[in-house]
């Protein structure tokens, strides 16, 4: 199936219908230069072996972020929003899989040129949100609770409450995710609630 323009949705299948897997490492860095959430399971260890002074909980990364939110809001069943090819989707979706999240739907843009990612519009991500939100209450085995917009590059910030209001559920992005995850594990105590989620930004590790 052929990606339309950056500002349409693209259903794609959901994630009980991913293919096995057939490498121990999920992607790399060199094959998809923009796939902020799996390159992290490559790079943290290596990175972290060499450092004898730090902690695991001091680490945290995209994925870990955002596995980590969904954790304190009890959420499992996750619908997403994406940038992504395909190709990426599915291995993000295993990423997440693999961390006990369940992504129910997923919508992608189906962009490969980051620097289009960057210019998708607060109305364009939007509607994204509220179509798979519509499309995931269809049926039971696609019905989630939190809807979450994949990669670093999107632009979300105006999006997230506004999302929220409309659909009653919590809306998380990988940007939002790790401010949060970065300030619970430094121990920062503020008021984040002006810069996203007040579903995600009120609940602790």
């Amino acid at each position: 199936m052929t990606a339309p323009a950056h500002d349409a949705l693209w259903p794609a299948p959901n994630s009980n219908h991913l293919p096995a897997r057939t490498s121990r490492s999920p992607c790399t860095p060199s094959q998809n230069p923009f796939c902020s959430l799996c390159s992290p399971l490559l790079t943290s260890h290596r990175a972290i072996s060499g450092c004898t002074s730090l902690s695991l909980k001091t680490v945290t990364n995209p994925l870990t972020a955002a596995v980590a939110a969904f954790k304190a809001l009890n959420v499992t069943r996750v619908g997403l929003v994406s940038p992504y090819l395909a190709s990426v989707n599915t291995v993000l979706i295993r990423c997440f899989k693999e961390n006990g999240i369940d992504m129910t739907l997923f919508g992608s843009f189906g962009q490969e040129q980051e620097e289009r990612v960057a210019r998708i519009d607060s109305d364009s991500l939007f509607n994204a949100c509220v179509a798979l939100h519509e499309e995931g209450q269809k049926s039971e085995s696609t019905k989630f609770d939190a809807v979450f917009m994949s990669c670093t590059n999107l632009v979300t910030l105006p999006v997230i409450q506004r999302v929220e209001e409309a659909l009653k559920i919590p809306c998380l992005s990988s940007n939002l995710c790790l401010a949060w995850h970065m300030a619970e594990l430094a121990g920062f105590t503020c008021d984040m609630a002006a810069v996203g989620s007040s579903m995600l930004l009120s609940r602790k590790i």
